[in-house]
This record gives structure tokens, C-alpha cells and sequence, in this order.
């Protein structure tokens, strides 16, 4: 089993559309069933929901591997909020990975963790003050044990608000690492990758075995943002006038050929699983 955990890139936003272009479906009418304009994506049709299924990168790992795979039945969400679900996969030293794509660490909803929240931490957990204590000390220890601040630091080169957006992709990859099952054949039970360039430094300096290096003719990519303007890799680019600046499902083929890429070289499915003939 393969978990998927994310935002609204992970979930397949818009995707359906592609479907609906094809079918004639004007701009107008695409626009206004927009989650913008109170029409949520998760009451989309059966069919939109199967197209949307088949072409999300999530799927497309998932067969590639031969394997089952689930994600978060709810469209969107952050860093913090998809922390609850990290505790409710158990780990398993025979089949399961966790895959989790990171959001922009500066989206913050609040609560910042609805329950049911992780073990340890508390049931009404507003902010990030409300973090277990002991939590809130080993990320700050291993910010200065690490030297974090001096590398975002360097990079940011005095830019406060950059800082900011490092200091939290670092702590939201420590909160992964932290909650993830640990119980692997090999020591890795999950991988990750962001949207944000920010969030990709950081986990190729101090998660490097986590990390998922997206590529693009021969390029690598720290975060699928700058993969938005490239090509036909958006939707908005692929169906011109479409107001969706979600992955088209080329752009899901490229996310999906980079992390079935990291799993290859990493041998990170070698003897989990014996296919049953």
C-alpha cells in the first residue's frame, strides 16, 4: 500500500476539466464550478471523479508498482493538517510508503491540526504554541545542532520574509519526519517533495534520503512551481482559457515519472512484497 498524503495537487484538482474541454464544456461554465465560486471539487460526478482518479499522479505510481494506494478523500489542505494522518498509518516492514507532497509552508489554517490529532499532541491544538513542549524543543535544538539557521541564512541573504518561509518548510519536514512510521525493511518509509522551491532546498540538505528530486527534460527541479510555467504541464496552458492553474496530466505524468524514479533507484519496494501470480 502506497499513501499518498497533500494538497489539492495530490487529490488531482481539475483534471476532470480536461475531460470537459473535450467534450465542448465552455470556459465560462468551467469557471464557475471553480471551488472560488462555492462549488466544491469533491461533488464533482462519477466520471469526472474516475477521470480525475485515473490521471492524478497518485495512481499512475500506484499501477506503475502494481500496488493499491490511498489518499485524503478531502480536496486541499496544509502541512499541519495532514500531519493526523501520518500517526493513523501504521507502518508496516512489508509494503508501505509514504509519499507526501508538501503545500506552501506558509498556508496555516486554523486550528492548525483539527482532530483527531497526533498522539502527544493536545485535542485543541489552535497554533503552533499549543505543540507539545518536548516537540517544540527537539526542533529547536536540531535547528541550532543542525546549523539551520546559518544555511537559510546564506540563502535568504537578509530577506526576513524568505527566512521565514525556510524556517517553516524546515519545521513542517521535521513534523514529518518526526510522526512518520519508522519500521521499514530499509530504514525509509517516506519520501517527499514540494511545491515550493523552499521546501525542496531543505529536504535535499537534511532529509537527502526523503528527498524527491523532480525532473523535466534532463533538469532538476526543487519544487513543482516553476514545472507550472513550463510547456502544456498546467492545465490553464494545456486548454486555453481554462481558469485551473492545477497540474494538467502531463504535468502528473512528470511528478509521477520523478518519484517512480526515486523509489527505482533507491530500492525502496526490494523484497516488501512478493507478487502474487
Amino acid at each position: 500500500m502506497i499513501y499518498f498524503i497533500g494538497d489539492s495537487f495530490t487529490w488531482g484538482q481539475g483534471l476532470h476539466l480536461e475531460k470537459w474541454s473535450a467534450d465542448g464544456i465552455t470556459n465560462k461554465y468551467m469557471a464557475d464550478h471553480m471551488p472560488d465560486n462555492n462549488f466544491p471539487q469533491e461533488c464533482l460526478s462519477y466520471d469526472d471523479h474516475k477521470i480525475r482518479k485515473e490521471l492524478h499522479f497518485p495512481n499512475l505510481v500506484a499501477k506503475h508498482f502494481d500496488r493499491d494506494y490511498v489518499t485524503d478523500w478531502h480536496n486541499g489542505g496544509t502541512n499541519y493538517t495532514a500531519l493526523r494522518f501520518l500517526t493513523l498509518v501504521t507502518g508496516s516492514p512489508i509494503q508501505d510508503l509514504i509519499v507526501f507532497q508538501f503545500t506552501s509552508p506558509t498556508r496555516i489554517h486554523y486550528p492548525i491540526i483539527p482532530p483527531p490529532t497526533p498522539e502527544g499532541f493536545p485535542d485543541n491544538c489552535q497554533y503552533r504554541d499549543d505543540f507539545p513542549s518536548e516537540l517544540k524543543t527537539a526542533i529547536d535544538d536540531e535547528f541550532k545542532h543542525l546549523n539551520v539557521k546559518e544555511y537559510i541564512q546564506k540563502i535568504t541573504k537578509g530577506d526576513e520574509t524568505k527566512y521565514e518561509v525556510y524556517k517553516l518548510a524546515y519545521e513542517q519536514a521535521y513534523l514529518v519526519n518526526h510522526l512518520a512510521p519508522h519500521n521499514s525493511n530499509n530504514g525509509i518509509t517516506w519520501i517527499g517533495f514540494g511545491w515550493w522551491p523552499e521546501t525542496g532546498h531543505i529536504l535535499k540538505e537534511y532529509f537527502p534520503q526523503n528527498y524527491v528530486p523532480l525532473y523535466y527534460k534532463g533538469k532538476e527541479h526543487s519544487g513543482f512551481e516553476s514545472l507550472l510555467d513550463l510547456d502544456n504541464l498546467k492545465l490553464k496552458n494545456l486548454l486555453k482559457g481554462c481558469p485551473d492553474e492545477h497540474l494538467s496530466s502531463i504535468g502528473n505524468q512528470v511528478i509521477a515519472e520523478s518519484i517512480i524514479q526515486k523509489i527505482k533507484k533507491d530500492n525502496l519496494f526490494e523484497n516488501n512484497r512478493v507478487k502474487q501470480k
